[in-house]
């Protein structure tokens, strides 16, 4: 189990990301003030002490706990690899383009179900839809900062989860439709169950919330201990996967039963996924590992990326893994735990990866502000 002090220290993981945002000024008074806790809150005002207090530094976690660390590789050596390879082409795949345009870091991407659009979340407290070849479509406009976005099975809806831990609702011209209350806390998580009927989101405050589309508020489902950091329905709708802080993944009927709870990673698990079978979940965490599960609990395999995973996507044909991870690069695996390829060239963590459709190519965001599309023919 992780220790007392091991969870306050991760809990600030989002408020030393938003101070970049919110406060660029003191963030350029530099790594002092990173260093100490109290220096930032002298140097900065009672609304930024408010924003920062729910949560605890990510790169405090970084340099104590990380499975790169282990390896005794800093968080800076491996910018600084990382630089060295901006913008090359991979052994096996290459880089199309890169999409910029936000000002601040990208949490979250997403295509559509024609694979033609992507939409892309923010800490810039916006969402932006692009198309394949990196033209900016429309600029959504956010009152907070950015965590989640995902499209409706139809295409036409955009549902985003916020720092303020509200989700919204939009149609792809901007329009907001509807915004959905009932969290206390920031909302990491957002998906929309097959049917298009439901919205499962997932918070800070511990939960997961099942929502119809008009705002009204299904379930709420509760047995996590600490932050749900992902929540996924299966393909046919009826479970649904969470992961969370307290290095757990739990399976839910979709009526809120509780069906299985799966142990064996021992950290943060920041993303599952459902293969498009239905009968694997990937995990991915912040131990340096993705688990492969069957849906009775019973553990596959486990992929070793000796660097924090932020993400994990299934391929379409449910035979390749995608990965983002903290070192900056996006890893291909078979299921039977092989590397297939490395991409590179973010040079900061990546925080989403996402399929195409077709499975021809693979969107990555970053908090290098960037969105990168890859092909993989």
């Amino acid at each position: 189990m992780l220790s007392a002090n091991h969870k306050a220290n991760r809990r600030i993981q989002l408020g030393a990301i938003a101070l970049r945002v919110m406060l660029m000024g003191a963030i350029a008074a530099g790594f002092a003030a990173w260093q100490s806790p109290k220096t930032v809150i002298a140097a900065n005002s009672d609304q930024a002490v408010a924003e920062v207090k729910p949560v605890r530094r990510q790169n405090e976690y970084l340099l104590k706990h990380s499975a790169v660390s282990e390896r005794n590789v800093s968080v800076t050596s491996q910018k600084q690899v990382i630089n060295g390879v901006r913008e090359q082409k991979s052994r096996n795949g290459a880089l199309i383009t890169t999409l910029r345009g936000h000002s601040a870091d990208v949490w979250s991407v997403s295509f559509s179900p024609d694979g033609q659009t992507i939409a892309s979340g923010s800490y810039d407290k916006t969402i932006k839809l692009w198309k394949r070849d990196g033209t900016l479509i429309n600029t959504l406009k956010e009152d907070s900062l950015v965590l989640s976005v995902s499209f409706s099975p139809d295409g036409q809806t955009i549902t985003s989860g916020s720092w303020d831990g509200t989700i919204k609702l939009w149609k792809r011209d901007g329009t907001l439709i509807n915004t959905l209350k009932g969290h206390t806390d920031f909302v990491y998580s957002v998906s929309f169950s097959p049917d298009g009927q439901t919205i499962a989101s997932s918070s800070g405050d511990n939960t997961i919330k099942l929502w119809k589309r008009d705002g009204t508020l299904i379930n709420t489902l509760r047995g996590h201990t600490d932050l749900v950091h992902s929540v996924s329905f299966s393909p046919d709708g009826q479970t649904i996967a969470s992961g969370s802080g307290d290095s757990t993944i739990r399976l839910w009927k979709r009526d809120g039963t509780p069906i299985n709870t799966l142990r064996g990673h021992n950290a943060d698990v920041w993303s599952v996924s459902f293969s498009p079978d239905g009968q694997t979940i990937a995990s991915g965490s912040w131990d340096g590992t993705i688990k492969l599960w069957k849906r009775d609990g019973t553990l596959i395999n486990t992929l070793k990326v000796d660097s924090l995973v932020y993400s994990v996507s299934f391929s379409p044909d449910g035979q390749t893994i995608a990965s983002g991870s903290a070192d900056g690069t996006i890893k291909l695996w078979k299921r039977d735990g092989t590397l297939i390829n490395t991409l590179s060239g973010h040079n900061d963590y990546v925080l989403s990866v996402s399929f195409s459709p077709d499975g021809q190519t693979i969107v990555s965001s970053s908090l290098d502000q960037t969105i990168k599309l890859w092909n993989l023919n």
